[in-house]
This record gives structure tokens, C-alpha cells and sequence, in this order.
């Protein structure tokens, strides 16, 4: 008699079971290899990112995005192949921060320099309120730009020895 009610009893609760809403089993979810890659920490990137820059989320085609203090934002980004002239780039920079574009290089005071198969410009565009300094390193068909944004008064040199000390043409 006892087995028999523990039979019943069995088969009661497993359809109570069966019979109520189904339990979702949560599920084991995996990156895909490129979405792995997207999510590479800049640090296996770059080399000598100061201790005091806080790492900011980013995504493609950043490479890295730092806060190096309350006003001052640097982002590195990545690109290959045909990506503009120095004016069309230019340009596209200036309307980043509202200003008009230009018609003439030679208003730009481009910094250009080069060694080997690197050629490295710097420039830096301002509206009054805002200033970009922009790092544009080109290393055959790949192009790598820094940019830091501040809203407030900002020394360069000390983005300048974090630029030269990254090993571009591994990145």
C-alpha cells in the first residue's frame, strides 16, 4: 500500500512538474573569435600607457581611449587603406569641433616629419573653447591617429613620449 501511494505520489508530482510553465535553462553564451578580438584590451596593444590614464570602454576602429583628466580625452584609432588627404582630414577634424573648413594646407601649420617607411604629422585645431591635438602616423597602407580632445589648457609633451614609444608597425 506504502509503494503503491509512493508511486502515485511520484507520478503526481513529476506532472505537476511537467505540466506547470517551463523552467528557461540558462545557457553558457561564447564570444565569437572576432568578437573576442573587438574586446582585446588596448593594454596587449600599447606599450607605456601612463599609470595615471584612466581606460575608457571604446569599440572598433579604436584601438584605446584614455581619460588623462577631467578635460583632457585621447583616443587611438586604426584604419588601412585610402583614407583621405592631409586637407580632407583636416576638415573633417575642424567640423569635430564647429570651425569652418579650410581651402589651403598651408593654414593648417601641419608638423610633418618621417624615417623610413613611417611618416608621423601632428596638428593641433582649436575653436576657442575646445582644442584637438592630433598624432597621424602612417606606416605603409596603415594609418593610426591619436587625438586628444581638452576643454581646458593641456601641455602635449606629455602625450608625446606615450606616441613615440609605440612600436606601430606591430599594433
Amino acid at each position: 500500500m506504502v509503494s503503491s501511494f509512493l508511486v502515485i505520489f511520484i507520478f503526481f508530482l513529476n506532472y505537476i512538474i511537467v505540466a506547470s510553465e517551463p523552467i528557461e535553462v540558462p545557457r553558457e553564451s561564447y564570444l565569437t573569435f572576432q568578437e573576442f578580438l573587438n574586446e582585446k584590451s588596448s593594454d596587449t596593444l600599447l606599450k607605456s600607457v601612463p599609470a595615471d590614464w584612466l581606460a575608457l570602454t571604446f569599440k572598433p576602429p579604436l584601438l584605446g581611449k584614455y581619460k588623462i583628466n577631467d578635460f583632457t580625452i585621447l583616443s587611438i584609432s586604426k584604419f588601412t587603406g585610402p583614407i583621405g588627404n592631409e586637407l580632407s582630414n583636416i576638415n573633417r577634424w575642424r567640423s569635430q569641433i564647429n570651425l569652418d573648413p579650410i581651402y589651403d594646407l598651408k593654414k593648417a601649420e601641419f608638423k610633418k616629419s618621417s624615417n623610413s617607411n613611417v611618416v608621423k604629422r601632428e596638428i593641433e585645431i582649436s575653436n576657442g573653447d575646445r582644442t584637438l591635438f592630433i598624432f597621424w602616423i602612417t606606416e605603409k597602407e596603415t594609418h593610426f591617429f591619436v587625438k586628444v580632445e581638452t576643454l581646458k589648457s593641456f601641455d602635449i609633451k606629455r602625450v608625446r613620449p606615450f606616441v613615440e614609444s609605440q612600436s606601430w608597425q606591430n599594433i
